[in-house]
């Protein structure tokens, strides 16, 4: 709200607004109509193999035992905090949406350059890890959606990428 709020003030003069949402991040709780959105059933198993524990890089063994890794290992736990998790990301789904949705109206799509990205993903128990830490896929690939109207984009538009981008680069890029 504050963000739509920020532009409306704005009017028609040129602004650059950089809009972060904190979630999903931890206490992994989803308000109302998201809480109950997702279960148990729709959490993927993780992405682990038991031989990762058997002789794993001593900086990797340490993260497995921090006691955020201890709780991911089981079950139980990535049913509990999986499907709120999803929920959250539903929620800022909805919230991008309701922003989209707004710049629309204002006739501001087709002047506003919007880039969507992370600072870093979640293992949630992938490879017996709990956070974010080290630099596997898990944690250090996130997504990053360049929405660019200008007609200059016009011959990339739609294509898909997968090599690696650094968020150092990112301002820099968007300024230029």
């Amino acid at each position: 709200n504050r963000a739509m709020d920020f532009m409306r003030e704005a009017g028609g003069q040129p602004w650059c607004l950089h809009l972060s949402y904190i979630k999903p991040h931890w206490p992994y709780i989803a308000p109302n109509p998201y809480r109950d959105m997702y279960g148990p059933s729709q959490v993927i198993p993780a992405n682990r193999q038991a031989h990762e524990q058997d002789s794993p890089h001593p900086v990797v063994a340490a993260f497995m035992n921090h006691e955020e890794s201890q709780n991911f290992q089981r079950d139980e736990v990535r049913d509990g905090v999986i499907p709120a998790y999803m929920a959250l990301v539903k929620q800022i789904d909805d919230h991008m949406g309701r922003l989209m949705q707004f710049l629309q109206e204002q006739g501001r799509l087709d002047d506003t350059l919007i880039v969507v990205t992370s600072d870093h993903g979640d293992y949630l128990g992938d490879h017996w890890l709990g956070e974010k830490e080290l630099f596997m896929e898990e944690s250090a690939r996130v997504p990053m959606i360049v929405y660019d109207p200008d007609a200059a984009a016009d011959a990339t538009r739609g294509a898909t990428d997968d090599r690696l981008v650094e968020a150092i680069d990112v301002l820099p890029t968007c300024l230029d």
